[in-house]
C-alpha cells in the first residue's frame, strides 16, 4: 500500500483501504464503517478550522494536525496491535539534554550548572 500511495498510509487510509469492497472501491463493507470515516473527516475538518482562526487572529498555530493522533481519539477502544507496513516510527527524537561524553564528567553541581549554561544556550 506504501508503494501505491508514495507515503506511509495513515491509520484512516488503511482503513478505508479495508473497510471498502474490492469490486466497488467507493462502498463500504457496512454503515458502521462509513460513519468511522465520516467522523474522522469531520473532526479533522474541525480541528483545521480552529487551527485556521487562530491563526487569523494572530494566534500561535500550534503544532500541525496529526491524523493518527485524532484517529486514535476517534476509534477509541480496544488496540488492536501494528499496522503492517506502517510500522511503529517515533514522532521525533527524544531531546538529548547533555552530550554522552559530558555525561560521564559531569555529576551533582557541575551537571546543573552544564544544564544551566545549555539552557542559556537555548534561550539566545
Amino acid at each position: 500500500m506504501a508503494a501505491e500511495l508514495g507515503h506511509v498510509p495513515s491509520q484512516s487510509e488503511v482503513f478505508l483501504r479495508t473497510h471498502t469492497r474490492k469490486k466497488d472501491r467507493g462502498k463500504f463493507v457496512d454503515a458502521r464503517s462509513e460513519k468511522q470515516i465520516e467522523h474522522h473527516k469531520a473532526e479533522i475538518k474541525r480541528l483545521e478550522d480552529e487551527r485556521a482562526a487562530r491563526i487569523a487572529t494572530g494566534e500561535p498555530a500550534g503544532p500541525p494536525i496529526d491524523e493518527d493522533e485524532v484517529w486514535d481519539s476517534i476509534a477509541g477502544g480496544r488496540k488492536r496491535g501494528p499496522v503492517y507496513e506502517k510500522g511503529k516510527v517515533p514522532k521525533r527524537p527524544a531531546p538529548r539534554l547533555v552530550d554522552p561524553e559530558d555525561a560521564s564528567t559531569c555529576s551533582g553541581p557541575d551537571a546543573r550548572e552544564h544544564i544551566t549554561l545549555l539552557d542559556r544556550e537555548i534561550q539566545q
